[in-house]
């Protein structure tokens, strides 16, 4: 046999004879011919029980050797296939590619859709550069930019990373649209502009780009446009809340007077017109509104955010007349609340969530809603209705998040109830949640606070930060929380002399003295300054039963 293979080694084959071989071995191999691994053919030269010959010999079509086809040659007649293609280009990430694609294209097989879909696709990716660089080729090439691709780089610019020359690129782009006698600035390429402000922190400037373009200009600010300028404005405070609610008067003027025009629900148009649309519509929705209570409870304005909650959702002061009939959402329900946390005013806040779930049922409360309750019950002294919001939040199928378990543990601090606090923390112990030194110091001070003696409580829940301790490594930098878990050591170690704990109990308890004179160098503890602590002291060896 293997005379036979040198024998044919240097005669060309014909391809009919390879294709037919091809073809009877990949029948074989799908079952076409009963072959045993007994068969004549199997046995020659003992190859009994071993893959058959005519298998060795067969070989697959090396696909990998085909000629992979040039970019440029995909190009079709069609700019719709080409846009397609891509689409597809970037979602396999070879935008490298989709930008060769589309320089190595003749211009008669491009068109302005296909400029825009690949500025686009970059734009997607945060490559705002690179899809500012396809826009002037595009130009370069005689592509002439319609009012998309204009505003997917001014959102592109948005959305991406913001830098110092972010606005200034911004603002050229829509004065060179300005300079176009094709294409017009629009109100979506205005709110484009002022989320670069917006996102840019430059309340001056937004300022400047409302003033410039929606008052002495000719678009028509939408409800997009106000909630972008009143988020923005919640950010600086005082500062900013001034420009807020004169926008916010500003819409209940143009509400107002549609008001006396139409009387056909709660969809105001204003009156005020502009060259590209007969008429613009101004839509209060619930984003607007939580913006401006927002703003509201940044400035301290609490009586202002609370006549906006009623006027919008007719929850609060009956004085206040209701303009607005909207549906509350999770998000503004947390923004009403947090005015009452921030004034004080507990007992409306517990009547507000209670008015919300009544007139809203259809809002389906998140934990967040219901952490705010809790903060709520906890400063009005009410910690009993605190921890029963927890049964509450598990009745409602919600999860608890660190934030939660933190209010139910000060809660329980507060009433010293050792067992629910206990219940808590192995709770969030067992969803995988790494505790925080607020909450270890709830636990530590309810621990503690044993009046009868008992060591167990601190025994048990040494045990458990040790285990902590070792998974997180953390800093200690909080004096309060040294100090409670300095007590648990001195408690530990007092209660235990006889216990096989008590070595390395009395090493923790004397480390976390010399730490915390590191932390309040103005007491009398003495320490060794020479010598650095690390943190890495507290993980502990179980074999050796000494400090790492």
């Amino acid at each position: 046999m293997s005379y036979l293979r040198s024998s044919l080694r240097g005669i060309k084959i014909p391809g009919y004879v390879q294709h037919a071989r091809y073809c009877f071995v990949s029948q074989y191999r799908r079952g076409a011919h009963s072959f045993n691994s007994g068969s004549q053919l199997d046995s020659v030269n003992g190859t009994q029980g071993q893959p058959p010959i005519s298998e060795k010999w067969a070989r697959p079509p090396n696909l990998n050797t085909r000629k992979k086809p040039r970019i440029d040659l995909l190009a079709s007649d069609d700019p719709v296939r080409n846009a397609q293609r891509i689409e597809i280009l970037a979602e396999g990430n070879l935008l490298e590619d989709a930008i060769k694609f589309v320089k190595d294209t003749p211009p008669s097989k491009l068109s302005v859709p296909v400029w825009n879909t690949l500025i686009k696709e970059l734009c997607k990716r945060k490559r705002i550069r690179k899809a500012y660089k396809m826009y002037t080729e595009m130009k370069r090439r005689g592509f002439q930019p319609n009012a998309y691709t204009f505003t997917t780089l001014l959102n592109g610019m948005a959305e991406g990373n913001i830098t110092d020359n972010s606005i200034n690129h911004a603002k050229a782009l829509v004065e060179s649209m300005d300079l176009s006698s094709e294409v017009k600035v629009n109100p979506i390429h205005g709110n484009a502009l002022l989320k670069v402000c917006s996102r840019a922190n430059d309340v001056q400037s937004l300022k400047q780009t409302y003033d410039t373009f929606f008052q002495r200009g000719k678009l028509v600010p939408n409800n997009e446009t106000y909630t972008t300028i009143i988020n923005s404005c919640a950010r600086h405070e005082r500062e900013g809340f001034e420009f807020a609610w004169k926008l916010w008067e500003e819409i209940l003027d143009v509400v107002a007077e549609q008001k006396n025009k139409t009387n056909d629900g709660y969809k105001y148009s204003t009156s005020r017109y502009d060259s590209n649309h007969n008429k613009s519509e101004l839509i209060v929705d619930d984003l607007l509104v939580c913006a401006m209570i927002h703003a509201c409870k940044n400035a301290d304005e609490i009586e202002k955010g609370l006549r906006i909650v009623r006027q919008a959702y007719g929850i609060g002061d009956n004085s206040v007349e209701q303009i607005f009939h909207l549906q509350m959402s999770t998000k503004s329900l947390d923004g009403a609340l947090g005015l009452c946390i921030r004034s004080r005013a507990h007992q409306l806040g517990v009547e507000i969530f209670d008015k919300a779930i009544t007139k809203f049922p259809e809002m389906k409360i998140d934990i967040y809603n219901f952490n705010s309750l809790m903060k709520i019950y906890i400063e009005a002294n009410k910690c009993r209705n605190a921890i029963d919001v927890m049964s509450t939040i598990r009745a409602r199928n919600l999860v608890p998040v660190r934030a939660t378990y933190d209010l139910a543990l000060t809660a329980c601090r507060i009433l010293d109830e050792w067992g629910t606090g206990k219940e808590f923390f192995e709770e969030l112990r067992a969803q995988q949640i790494t505790p925080d030194e607020h909450m270890l110091n709830m636990i530590l001070d309810l621990a503690n606070s044993n009046k009868l003696g008992d060591a167990r409580r601190v025994f048990w829940l040494l045990d458990q930060i040790e285990v902590l301790f070792n998974e997180t490594d953390p800093e200690l930098k909080n004096v309060n929380f040294v100090k409670s878990l300095l007590k648990a050591y001195e408690i530990a170690s007092e209660h235990s002399r006889k216990a096989p704990e008590f070595e390395r109990w009395n090493k923790r308890r004397i480390y976390l003295k010399q730490h915390l004179q590191q932390l309040l160098p103005e007491t009398n503890t003495e320490y060794d300054s020479r010598k650095r602590y690390s943190n890495k002291e507290w993980r502990y060896n179980k074999v050796s039963e000494k400090f790492r």
